[in-house]
C-alpha cells in the first residue's frame, strides 16, 4: 500500500531509501517491519504486564510506589526491566578469535548473550533476586549496552512510565484473579499469555 500510496511515515521512508542504487528488497522491508513491531510493542507490552504482576506480588514495593508515583516510576521501570527481562537474550557474531574463562571463540562464530542472567548477576547487583523499585545504581543490559543499545528505549521507558504513573493512581487495589499464570514458549522474549486482575 505505502509502495502505491506514500504517506508522512516510517514504511514510506524504508521505501524511499536509495544510497548508491541500494535500496531494502521486499524481503528485508518486510523483516524490518516485523522486527519494528515487535520492538516497539511487544516488548514495552511484556515490560508493563511483568511489571503488575511484580507490583502484586511485592506489595511492599506497590505501597512505595503509590505513595511517590512521580519519584519513583522511572526508577521502578528500571528495576522490572532488570527482574523480568523482556528480552532474555541478544545473538552476536564474534568479529575475531577471542578467549574468554579458557573457553575459545572463533571470528564468525555466533554468541549468545543470556540477558535475563545477566541481569540477575550478585556481583553486579546486591541481593538480586530481590526486587527493589529504588535500586540505585542499577545498571542492567534490559535495553542492551554499547553500540548495540535498543534505539526505542526512551519511548519504552517514558510509555512504561506513564503506565505506572497512572496503574499507582487509579488501580492501587489489583489482585491477579489467578494462581497459574502462563508465559509464551519463546527463548527470545518473556512475556506474560495474559494478567487477569480484579479490583477488589
Amino acid at each position: 500500500q505505502r509502495q502505491r500510496d506514500p504517506q508522512d511515515d516510517l514504511i514510506s521512508a524504508m521505501l524511499a531509501v536509495n544510497e548508491n542504487n541500494d535500496r531494502f528488497t521486499q524481503e528485508e522491508l518486510f523483516a524490518m517491519c516485523v522486527f519494528l513491531f515487535v520492538a516497539g510493542h511487544e516488548t514495552t507490552m511484556s515490560l508493563i504486564s511483568s511489571g503488575v504482576m511484580l507490583l502484586i506480588r511485592c506489595p511492599d514495593q506497590f505501597e512505595k510506589l503509590k505513595a511517590n508515583p512521580d519519584g519513583i516510576a522511572e526508577s521502578a521501570v528500571e528495576e522490572f526491566t532488570r527482574y523480568e527481562s523482556p528480552v532474555t537474550r541478544a545473538v552476536r557474531m564474534a568479529k575475531e578469535d577471542i578467549e574468554i574463562h579458557g573457553q575459545t571463540i572463533r571470528q564468525g562464530q555466533s554468541v549468545i548473550h543470556l540477558l535475563g542472567a545477566a541481569n540477575r548477576d550478585p556481583y553486579q547487583f546486591p541481593d538480586p533476586n530481590r526486587l527493589d523499585i529504588t535500586r540505585n545504581p542499577n545498571k542492567h543490559l534490559g535495553f542492551g549496552w554499547g553500540v548495540h543499545f535498543c534505539l526505542g528505549a526512551p519511548l519504552a521507558r517514558l510509555e512504561a512510565s506513564i503506565a505506572f504513573r497512572a496503574i499507582a493512581r487509579r488501580l492501587p487495589q489489583m489482585q491477579i484473579h489467578t494462581k497459574n499464570l502462563q508465559w509464551r514458549p519463546n527463548l527470545g522474549l518473556r512475556s506474560l499469555l495474559s494478567l487477569p486482575i480484579t479490583l477488589s
